[in-house]
């Protein structure tokens, strides 16, 4: 459901910066807490799911915790409907094992189960893209590979090809001359039969490989969250 840009510019303020949401009730609003406390910010190798266990899928190599940032404006940034990371969030170094982040996601505790308020899949770039019922293909060009894992959003009195659902996760299956493709539900499974023609955004999920010796880290302002 569409919400408001001043309904999101109020809400991320609340959850993200601790302010108060004002007049909803009466003129206070939703107060913010005592204490702003932490939000974590937690690294996934797949889609953690809807269910709000941020331990789902979560990444497991020698090192690794989740980051606490604060709810203020040193920790978050909130503009518009849209809030930013305000500084450097930095993980802890790979001494051992390894993983292969996807996802990142934003909780509510240090550890364990606790309450996953967001997770999003780790896309730099959404890419106009329409596919059709004939020969199940896909038209684009940002130079996908095959068994790429990639996402598709709605756009503004858009529907996507059916039965492609919004924020699930599909494979690259075959690519046919230079922007045109076919896709799967699964790396290299059968081709997604297309029942109907649409269009919307793509975005390619860039993976993160988290070796010994690498210390993950997202920059000020890299994570963007929004609210449409």
């Amino acid at each position: 459901m569409p919400k408001s840009t001043n309904y999101a510019d109020n809400w991320f303020k609340l959850l993200d910066v601790n302010t108060a949401y004002a007049n909803v009730g009466d003129a206070g609003g939703l107060l913010p807490s005592a204490a702003p406390g932490d939000l974590y910010v937690s690294l996934h190798t797949g889609d953690p799911g809807l269910t709000g266990d941020q331990t789902v899928n979560e990444a497991a190599y020698t090192g690794y915790g989740r980051v606490a940032v604060v709810r203020s404006a040193a920790g978050w940034t909130v503009v518009g409907n849209q809030v930013s990371n305000t500084a450097n969030i930095t993980f802890g170094l790979c001494t051992a094992l390894s993983s292969l982040v996807t996802w990142f996601g934003i909780g509510t505790d240090s550890g364990g189960a606790g309450q996953l308020l967001y997770a999003f899949p780790l896309i730099q770039t959404y890419y106009a893209c329409h596919g059709e019922l004939t020969n199940n293909q896909f038209h684009q060009n940002s130079g996908l590979l095959a068994n790429d894992p990639i996402q598709f959003l709605t756009t503004p009195g858009g529907a996507l090809p059916g039965p492609v659902v919004q924020g699930t996760t599909y494979y690259v299956k075959t690519i046919i001359g230079a922007d045109l493709f076919t896709i799967s539900t699964v790396a290299g499974g059968a081709t997604l039969n297309i029942v109907s023609d649409g269009f919307g955004l793509l975005g390619n999920i860039t993976p993160l490989s988290v070796v010994p010796g690498i210390t993950p880290q997202f920059l000020a302002g890299q994570l963007i969250l929004s609210e449409v």
